[in-house]
């Protein structure tokens, strides 16, 4: 098992209650909130999926719905945890075919 920051490129394993920041979020808005990003980002080239690309596109979805209702859940799709890099860096990192796959498998937690 992959340990320290490595750990956000193994296998993750959470509870689907941190998706909803433990009860802040309703499962309803996070599984929105994730669809919608996931359509945002199938639309990006796989040449222009880093994170400075991810946040432009992102964060005026992100202002207009409420920050903490949309980030957290993707922070916690990519990572599997509380605290991480921010999803911008994490997306970028991952590449685009990981971050589709741990929006829809989070999106199966809802």
């Amino acid at each position: 098992m992959l340990e320290g920051e490595l750990a956000f490129f193994g296998d993750l394993s959470y509870e689907p209650a941190l998706l909803l920041q433990n009860g802040k979020i309703p499962a309803e808005v996070a599984s929105n909130h994730l669809k919608a990003l996931a359509e945002l980002l199938e639309n990006i080239p796989d040449e222009g999926f880093t994170a400075t690309q991810l946040k432009d596109i992102v964060w005026p979805y992100a202002d207009s719905q409420g920050r903490g209702a949309v980030l957290w859940p993707l922070r916690v799709a990519l990572s599997g945890r509380e605290k991480s890099p921010d999803p911008f860096t994490l997306c970028g990192l991952l590449g685009k075919k990981t971050t589709l796959n741990r929006i829809a498998q989070a999106v199966k937690k809802l």
